[in-house]
């Protein structure tokens, strides 16, 4: 949501496209509206927002291709959301498209350089895509900090190493950054700064964590 809303500052037409079959991301309401009114077209499974947990690809997924602007697919972390995504794999092989997979250092699967590369290419088979790049999202929700962060790279820069993959840039929570880490983090790296859109049902609006 975040890199769809900073897509938005260059671009008119921004698409941002929920494909996570596993754990739609749209059952907030309040994050939807949020988009819409910042001028994001929003495509999400029609259970989004609901208490159903039936896997749906949305319908107008394919009318992302025939725009004219970017758009955000979010698949998932799992391997079924990358073969859903391998359907329309032809349609994402052009020189116009990223296919990044976000990483988080402190959960098991992708904790090390050999289990990251691992998890990348069981992904890669399964959506039937090259990976171009990693997104460092390492954190520990509302216990993370900026040392976490800079603690993870040199392990993603391994995973890169073991399997021919770059590190695109690192994400983090605006309040869990120094003050001045705008776009980029000490060493240089290219910084996505999040703002919390989305919060968990047992959170109220007191709650940060």
């Amino acid at each position: 949501m975040n890199l769809a809303l900073r897509m938005r500052w260059t671009s008119d037409d921004v698409t941002l496209v929920d494909l996570d079959t596993i754990n739609p991301y749209f059952r907030s309401a309040d994050a939807r509206a949020r988009l819409v009114a910042a001028g994001i077209r929003v495509i999400a499974p029609s259970t989004a927002g609901t208490n159903v947990d039936v896997p749906a690809v949305p319908a107008d997924v394919m009318s992302v291709f025939d725009g004219t602007g970017p758009a955000v697919l979010d698949i998932g972390g799992e391997d079924m959301g990358a073969r859903v995504v391998s359907s329309f794999r032809e349609r994402l092989k052009g020189p116009d498209v990223a296919v990044l997979m976000v990483v988080n250092c402190n959960r098991p699967y992708t904790s090390d350089a050999p289990g990251i590369a691992a998890m990348a290419t069981e992904l890669s088979a399964a959506a039937g895509l090259r990976i171009d790049g990693f997104v460092d999202n390492t954190n520990l929700l509302g216990d993370s900090d900026a040392q976490g962060l800079l603690d993870s790279l040199p392990v993603l820069r391994e995973a890169g190493r073991i399997a021919g993959i770059p590190v695109a840039f690192a994400s983090a929570a605006r309040e869990h950054l120094p003050e001045g880490w705008v776009d980029a983090l000490p060493d240089g790296t290219p910084l996505l700064t999040l703002d919390r859109l989305l919060r968990y049902p047992y959170e109220d609006d007191s709650n940060d964590g």
